[in-house]
């Protein structure tokens, strides 16, 4: 089971500006930051979107997001990323994350 929570930062001004979000896991060399989504995509697609248009410097909202993954190779190193991808060419993100990781 992963689960990664931290805090959503989106940009204010914009209504319905914001992010969309899913667990992605794989083998091999993990992305980079801001690279094109890799490996496997697992679990619901989640998305924030501003609900009306604030005039605060930055928007901060708790998140946590989490899946089950089944078949994976024992003796294999796997990688794990939170992609995402904003709603519009605004600045959203992502601050304070944590990420677990139960075997069971």
């Amino acid at each position: 089971m992963i689960t990664i929570s931290g805090t959503i930062i989106s940009s204010a001004g914009t209504i319905n500006d914001g992010i969309i979000y899913q667990i992605s896991h794989g083998t091999g060399t993990a992305p980079a930051n801001a690279a094109a989504i890799t490996g496997t995509q697992v679990g619901a697609q989640q998305q924030y979107t501003n609900p009306v248009a604030e005039t605060a410097a930055d928007i901060h909202v708790p998140f946590s997001i989490q899946c089950v993954v089944t078949g994976l190779t024992l003796n294999v190193a796997h990688w794990i990323d939170l992609a995402a991808k904003a709603i519009t060419a605004s600045a959203a993100g992502f601050t304070a994350l944590s990420v677990s990781v139960i075997e069971f």
